[in-house]
């Protein structure tokens, strides 16, 4: 007796079409940048699943990756793009944490507390040789970014995750998530005070823009507007001490803090007796009432300190403050920047468009998958073979962004309203040619020139364009959409002699 279980090529029909999905996974794993490949049908689409042959694309796969620093730059597992492009200006550009003398030798002992998608680690991990860094990250979000981001840069064995918060002692603790502002999120997180510390950071950007204050406060109001939805859970608290205790740490390079709002609390977790295992303490304070207590603390164990605030923090709370325990090593400078170049790494990832192409050379059009899932690895079952249900679908709800890119043909404007913005575009960005599905943010636009082509397009169009819309829609294409969508709502708010005026150019 036989039993048909199916074709071992797994022929199936798409659109009406027979597809043997083995063919299109052969033709799609001789791409060179791919180590391994699936393909799999998914809501009536070919779908391809790719691991990328880079050992970093591969471990940046499997969710959200943003490129920073313009150019090749930088790519990154993140949570959010606004956030990340700030924490990537403070650490990489302004290199926040290595001022007025704080400097890493080679081979030394860095705890990255509080460290959030791992920047920092990253950072340290580029730019200082044989580096043992052990990053602290309570959110269970946040935390798998960090881990991708220490897997595809961190030295192998040297760099480590662990998803726990620092504090006074160890326990478990409550803690508040903003998925929208993942960097204000913590144990301490008020929503009215977090808020406005957006707000006057997105002000102090714009000014010197010629727009009033009242155009600044409507413009941050817009774009913190529903992004402050907590999400609450329990996370583990250690303390400093005892982690040093338990790894055998007798040496600390640098112990880096930025825990909003906890800071006073992970700095008593240290214990009198490791204070002179630490040479270099820097704190980002997130509360104006703890600064004296931390300097008083520090000189008390015997550091020099500074305190230091960003330009950009100017109207709010936030401010560093730098110890350095005076010695062979080095003392505090005041003043010095510190600066040190910073190479990136290549991280090779095939692009949508070119693994579409790359089928498409060999195979029919109905044979050529249009969207990429990138895993960091292929889901297997218990006997090895591939997991074909535990595929994810780029549909589902978290996917989005997560990973899952779409072959999309260049396409120039269409019509006048896309000619108009692109135009915009051009000037503000300087590149020329931009396609209506190009993302402004991956042509090197960042919130300052955003605000700038807001104000442009709403004089060109004389209208009021938000400018949240611009961050949901960073095309030239869905910005085209939201102008005519407003300016349909106010023709249909007119009465006829307006209407009609309008239409006659009056």
């Amino acid at each position: 007796r036989l039993e048909f279980l199916g074709r071992r090529d797994r022929q199936v029909k798409v659109r009406g079409y027979r597809v043997e999905l083995g063919e299109v996974e052969s033709v799609l794993k001789e791409h060179e940048g791919v180590r391994d490949g699936v393909v799999e049908v998914k809501g009536g689409e070919l779908v391809g699943y790719v691991v990328p042959r880079d050992g970093r694309g591969a471990a940046l796969s499997g969710g959200k990756t943003w490129r920073v620093g313009g150019g090749a730059g930088l790519r990154v597992a993140h949570v959010n793009r606004n956030e990340t492009e700030y924490i990537f200006r403070e650490i990489f550009e302004l290199q926040a944490y290595g001022r007025h003398g704080v400097r890493v030798g080679a081979g030394g002992v860095v705890l990255d507390v509080g460290a959030n998608i791992g920047m920092f680690s990253v950072f340290m991990n580029l730019t200082v040789a044989g580096v043992r860094v052990y990053a602290f990250e309570p959110n269970p979000v946040v935390y798998e970014a960090l881990r991708r981001n220490l897997k595809a840069y961190g030295e192998e064995g040297r760099s480590e995750g662990m998803k726990c918060g620092m504090g006074r002692e160890s326990g478990e603790a409550e803690l508040t998530f903003y998925e929208g502002f993942s960097l204000l999120s913590g144990f301490h997180a008020e929503e009215a005070v977090e808020r406005e510390v957006v707000k006057n950071y997105v002000k102090n950007q714009q000014r010197g823009s010629g727009r009033s204050e009242a155009e600044l406060e409507r413009e941050a109001e817009e774009l913190v507007a529903g992004r402050f939805e907590a999400k609450r859970m329990k996370a583990r608290i250690w303390t400093v001490g005892e982690f040093m205790k338990e790894r055998g740490i007798g040496e600390v390079e640098l112990l880096k803090v930025n825990v909003e709002k906890s800071e006073r609390e992970v700095l008593e977790g240290v214990g009198k007796e490791n204070w002179g295992k630490i040479r270099q303490v820097v704190v980002e304070v997130d509360v104006k009432g703890h600064v004296e207590p931390i300097v008083e603390l520090l000189k008390g164990q015997g550091y020099e300190v500074e305190v230091e605030q960003d330009r950009l923090l100017e109207r709010t709370e936030l401010c560093y403050v730098y110890g350095i325990r005076p010695g062979p090593k080095g003392r505090l400078e005041r003043g010095k920047s510190g600066q040190v170049e910073v190479k990136w790494p290549e991280v090779r990832v095939p692009e949508a468009e070119e693994l579409r192409e790359h089928v498409g050379r060999r195979l029919p059009e109905h044979m050529v998958p249009r969207r990429y899932v990138y895993l960091e690895k292929i889901p297997l079952t218990g006997n090895g073979k591939v997991d074909r249900g535990g595929l994810p679908d780029p549909e589902q709800e978290g996917m989005g962004g997560a990973g899952v890119r779409e072959a999309r043909e260049k396409r120039g404007p269409r019509n006048e309203q896309e000619r108009i913005i692109a135009g915009i575009w051009e000037e503000v960005l300087g590149v020329k040619g931009i396609g209506v599905q190009d993302d402004f943010f991956e042509l090197g636009g960042h919130s300052l020139r955003a605000t700038q082509v807001v104000s442009r397009i709403s004089q060109a169009f004389q209208i009021r364009l938000p400018l949240r819309t611009f961050f949901e829609s960073p095309t030239v294409e869905g910005l085209a959409m939201t102008v005519e969508r407003i300016l349909m709502e106010e023709i249909a708010s007119m009465d006829d002699a307006e209407a009609a005026r309008l239409a006659d150019g009056v």
